[in-house]
């Protein structure tokens, strides 16, 4: 007990002080230790939520931007340009899910179809057999069978010969595509197309569009296979000609005969694709139409709606006609050997038996000679003053008629030129008689009668005045774009001359076809012709009519081949032909010039042109007495130019006078001499002087009057006696006592006779 003891109370109140400042003191620590786990505590979870925080902002970031990855790549995918095809050798938009018909131009219904893709039928189907298939009891009707089945079927082994394998290409349409894009005849467009993608987003991509053509329509024509392509706003014939080389090599890979193809509008304006590869059938030669003369003018002017230019025929012998009324006037050109000349007899004689009054201005002043004598045949000028004359008159008359309408209309009535049978103006070698035009006319130059035949192009359709102007070559210079365009219708003969190509005559779309018929005509096809209708910009080859034309084409066994018929079938049209010209009954008077000497071809040609006109022959075409003067077809016409003394050719003896063909023109006005003219009088060295007659005396006598003469002082110089020559009175001829000619008053209208055949009309044939 000793070892323990006992604690006061102030050692017991310290120690306990003590031990509760020690409990204190712990549990501060521990309290400050659970505060620091706290803290810690604290600060871990505010780690780890800042590092959660952290997490989940990165993932959304990359959510984010895996977001606007994706959408840039559908945007990217949206907006990504397109191409696009449309068209192709499907008919209209039904694309390849519809056959293709064949038409035949000689058959009333389809040669062949083919069919559509994808169907596991042929390429190429007989049209006979598909009537079949529909209708199996066509099997036993014979009138089917013979009249349709057999035609077609017989058609259908042709059409598959020469193009089966092109119409089956031209079904396919990955080499239709190809081909076109090649050629350049694709139209392309390009737009901007602004659509939403799947997230809603706005985008624009660029749409490319290529209209490839569609093949609407397949025909058998004269001339071969067409192509009809459908209309598309933008597409031309011209731009299909400028692939036309690509066109026709893709077109022979396929087995056509695609060499001469071409490329043509039609009236819808839709392009035709011309293969132009059927058998040419030209014949060597070939008449016109037979018609029968009208009795009056009367006849004439009813007949005149259906009066045509007889052209020709064209590689099928299918006749190509206009009529005059639509085709006015006619521009022709045509180098020497072409045919040119003929054919332009051939047309005057066709005209004449109908009834037309003939005016024609040759510019050689040889070609024409033979018509003057003939019905109808009004003039035939040789000379540059004469000529102008011709003018004159036709533009005359065309005045005289549209005065005399416009009363007629003032007055009710309704068609006033109705009643006037035509009236034709041929001016041939025009480049020639304009240049005569020029050195005869002096300071006017050839104005006034261009005038005229201006006027004449410009309205003398109505008037039913009709104009063939010809030449060589046509250019600007000679023939004024203004005329061109007044004459609807042309003709080559012949392959056209560069100049004649690159003038107006031949509109520009049409000059390449034009150099490629050109090039086929050649000197060994005489008579064919390149026709162009310029106001429906039809261009064709053409063998133009021969026709028997009186004084020039021959009958005789024997005759010159030149002249003589070329076929057996020619010979007999003109053997027909000759018949009915004998028929002709005058309907008209020949026109004479009433000059009273060589003087009136003087000065401006305004002035020639203004030289008084005679009727000269009667109701029999014989020359009314008295008027033989005023006939420049007569030797002893007054107005005829004189022969003066030019040094003779060595064609004759020394002793011999000089013939009349060896003098030479001279332009002097018909005088006698004066009274003071020194003329030599009668010496010992020459006994002729004084009684030979002066040059200017020779040029006012007649030619009667000069042979005689001549005669005469041969026979002097050949020491015969002879009296001397009396002296020549000139007097002037009395004043003519025949009225100017009156246009007859209409008969009653006889029966219809035959006309020539129905004109080829571009407004109601097709051009496909």
């Amino acid at each position: 007990m000793g070892m323990f003891r006992r604690l006061d109370p102030v050692q017991h109140r310290d120690r306990f002080r003590h031990e509760l400042k020690m409990d204190r003191d712990e549990f501060a620590w521990r309290q400050r230790r659970e505060m620091n786990e706290d803290k810690r505590e604290d600060r871990a979870r505010e780690l780890r939520l800042k590092a959660q925080q952290q997490q989940a902002t990165a993932a959304q970031r990359a959510a984010d931007q895996r977001e606007k990855e994706a959408a840039r790549a559908e945007a990217a995918a949206w907006s990504r340009p397109v191409t696009r095809y449309t068209g192709g050798t499907s008919r209209g938009d039904r694309h390849l899910g519809e056959p293709l018909i064949v038409e035949h131009f000689a058959l009333p219904v389809s040669v062949a179809v083919l069919p559509p893709v994808g169907s596991g039928a042929p390429p190429l189907v007989s049209a006979a057999e598909v009537f079949l298939d529909a209708d199996p009891a066509l099997r036993d009707d014979a009138e089917w069978i013979s009249t349709v089945g057999k035609p077609v079927h017989a058609a259908f082994k042709t059409v598959d010969q020469r193009y089966g394998g092109l119409l089956s290409r031209l079904r396919d349409h990955n080499w239709w595509r190809d081909v076109c894009k090649a050629a350049g005849v694709v139209l392309t467009s390009a737009v901007d197309e602004p659509r939403k993608t799947p997230r809603g987003l706005p985008v624009t991509r660029k749409v490319t569009t290529h209209d490839l053509p569609t093949i609407t329509d397949l025909r058998i024509a004269e001339d071969g296979l067409r192509i009809r392509i459908g209309a598309r706003v933008g597409d031309t014939a011209a731009r299909w000609a400028k692939g036309l080389d690509t066109l026709r090599a893709a077109f022979k890979s396929a087995g056509a005969n695609a060499s001469k193809m071409r490329v043509i509008e039609d009236r819808a304006g839709n392009v035709v694709l011309v293969l132009d590869d059927a058998p040419s059938t030209f014949p060597k030669a070939v008449a016109p139409p037979a018609v029968e003369p009208v009795t009056s003018t009367a006849q004439a002017a009813k007949l005149y709606p259906s009066l045509v230019w007889p052209l020709g025929v064209d590689s099928k012998g299918k006749p190509i006609t206009a009529t005059l009324d639509k085709f006015p006037h006619v521009l022709v050109a045509g180098s020497t050997g072409g045919g040119k000349s003929v054919w332009l007899r051939t047309v005057i004689e066709a005209l004449r038996l109908q009834g037309a009054s003939v005016y024609v201005a040759d510019g050689k002043r040889s070609d024409y000679v033979a018509l003057a004598g003939l019905p109808g045949i009004r003039m035939v000028s040789t000379e540059p003053a004469a000529h102008t004359v011709a003018v004159a008159e036709v533009y005359e008359t065309m005045e005289s008629r549209r005065e005399e309408a416009s009363r007629a209309k003032a007055a009710g009535e309704a068609n006033p030129y109705a009643k006037y049978p035509p009236i034709l103006l041929v001016l041939d070698e025009f480049a020639t008689m304009r240049s005569d035009w020029v050195g005869l006319g002096g300071r006017d130059k050839d104005a006034s009668v261009a005038d005229m035949i201006a006027a004449l192009l410009r309205v003398g359709r109505e008037p039913r005045c009709h104009v063939i102007l010809s030449s060589q070559d046509i250019y600007v210079e000679n023939v004024p774009q203004g005329w061109q365009d007044n004459m609807p219708m042309f003709a080559s003969f012949g392959a056209p001359s560069p100049r004649t190509l690159s003038s107006g005559a031949i509109p520009e779309r049409l000059r390449p076809d034009a150099q490629r018929i050109g090039d086929r005509i050649t000197r060994e096809t005489p008579g064919r012709a390149l026709y162009v209708d310029r106001e429906n910009f039809l261009i064709r080859e053409v063998q133009t009519y021969y026709g028997y034309s009186p004084g020039t084409t021959s009958l005789a066994p024997k005759a010159d081949p030149k002249v003589a018929p070329p076929t057996p079938e020619v010979r007999a049209a003109w053997e027909l032909a000759s018949e009915t010209a004998e028929q002709v009954p005058w309907l008209y008077p020949r026109v004479g010039i009433k000059a009273l000497d060589g003087a009136w071809r003087k000065g401006a040609l305004r002035d020639i042109a203004a030289t008084p006109t005679v009727a000269l022959t009667d109701r029999d075409g014989n020359v009314k007495p008295g008027l033989e003067k005023f006939d420049p077809t007569n030797p002893d016409w007054l107005g005829a130019e004189r022969l003066g003394g030019r040094k003779r050719r060595a064609d004759g003896f020394d002793d011999e006078p000089a013939p009349l063909a060896t003098v030479t023109p001279i332009k002097a006005p018909r005088a006698t001499a004066p009274a003071d003219s020194g003329a030599a009088t009668a010496t010992a060295s020459d006994p002729l002087a004084g009684l030979v007659p002066s040059a200017a005396e020779l040029a006012a006598m007649s030619v009667s009057e000069r042979i005689e003469v001549l005669r005469l002082v041969a026979q002097i110089r050949g020491g015969e006696a002879a009296p001397a020559p009396e002296p020549v009175v000139e007097t002037t001829p009395a004043p003519d006592p025949t009225p100017e000619p009156v246009e007859p008053v209409a008969e009653t209208a006889p029966e219809p006779v035959k006309p020539c055949p129905a004109a080829f009309d571009p407004a109601a044939a097709s051009d496909f």
